[in-house]
């Protein structure tokens, strides 16, 4: 069944990132290049999910991208996606799709588009150290639904939707403000508070779901404190 679209206009998250830039300070030994951070956990059953921020903690799927120790992360736009694999397999998550609603056609197992949907009724926050630079920030702010929705039947050929309707690089992040700064000398807490215990079940045996915690931003190459400066 078709869902019924959903739109939101928020402000340009690249006049947003040029102005980050700027106001970023120059220190000797860094290098500061424009990026991103992809942090992945697969879901069970839970009421919260927590996010790994750096390289050295733990095992990684393919398509994540940590912070090294050495290095901070200036982060200018979030967003929180999900996606599904048959298999949970290097192969298979390589060549996964994003997702920014619980689509029925893609999230098939038993109750998995509800469980999902908790999700946007959730919250998003961010520790660094002991100090909490973003308390509660609303995950439906995320929520996109287009017009082409993979799986609903077309008039044309193919008869249904191969892939739901993507609208450009910003789809489904939003601008933040202020910004944050995560860096791989610092304990960071990134996770999701769920409003209730919620367990997202695959549509394979063998299969996973995965929620994406991806943030857009700055990298500052040697930047972490604990680095020396000569």
């Amino acid at each position: 069944m078709r869902q019924k679209p959903s739109f939101t206009k928020v402000a340009s998250v690249a006049g947003r990132s040029r102005a980050l830039l700027n106001s970023l300070k120059p220190t000797k030994g860094t290098i500061t290049t424009q990026s991103y951070l992809r942090l992945e956990k697969q879901l069970g059953t839970q009421s919260s999910v927590n996010f790994d921020v750096l390289n050295n903690q733990g095992s990684q799927t393919v398509t994540e991208k940590r912070l090294a120790i050495t290095d901070s992360f200036v982060i200018s736009a979030v967003s929180i996606m999900f996606y599904e694999v048959s298999a949970n397999t290097p192969a298979r998550i390589a060549e996964s799709t994003l997702h920014t609603w619980p689509d029925a056609n893609v999230f098939t197992g038993a109750g998995a588009p509800a469980a999902l949907q908790a999700f946007y009724n959730s919250f998003l926050s961010i520790r660094v150290n002991s100090t909490v630079y973003l308390d509660s920030l609303d995950i439906y702010r995320h929520y996109r639904v287009g017009v082409a929705q993979q799986g609903v039947e077309t008039t044309t050929t193919p008869s249904s939707y191969l892939r739901s309707q993507w609208d450009g690089g910003d789809y489904g992040f939003y601008s933040l403000t202020p910004s944050i700064e995560l860096s791989g000398a610092t304990k960071n807490e990134i996770s999701v508070q769920l409003p209730n215990n919620v367990t997202v079940t695959p549509g394979n045996v063998g299969g996973a779901v995965y929620a994406v915690c991806y943030l857009r931003g700055f990298l500052r190459q040697n930047n972490a404190q604990f680095n020396a400066r000569s």
